[in-house]
């Protein structure tokens, strides 16, 4: 039969809860210090990330500004066009008939 003495002894070799506790909770700062140095470059780099993003982006924003105003030029000036070459094509065969009519 066990003794008082053989249960203290047993206690000693036994994990308690309190042991349990201790360890887990250094276990726990030891892993939360290494994500911190592990991840910290990548917050870095997500930073510069954003800021160059914004950057790019605020540059796109004055360029597709640009090629809007190109387009809508452009547009004005291909409508010209087409009415220029209407009145061309119309002096052209009105050259021709007066051409034909003289020879």
């Amino acid at each position: 039969m066990l003794t008082k003495k053989d249960f203290r002894e047993l206690e000693k070799r036994f994990v308690t809860r309190e042991y349990l506790d201790k360890r887990f909770e250094s276990y726990d700062k030891s892993l939360k210090t290494y994500l911190d140095v592990r991840f910290k470059p990548l917050e870095d780099i997500s930073k510069e990330f954003y800021t160059f993003k914004d950057a790019v982006l605020s540059r796109l924003d004055w360029l597709i500004g640009q090629y809007k105003r190109f387009d809508e030029e452009h547009t004005v000036l291909s409508g010209r066009y087409i009415g220029i070459q209407s009145k061309l094509d119309n002096h052209e065969t009105r050259i021709v008939k007066l051409e034909t009519k003289s020879s």
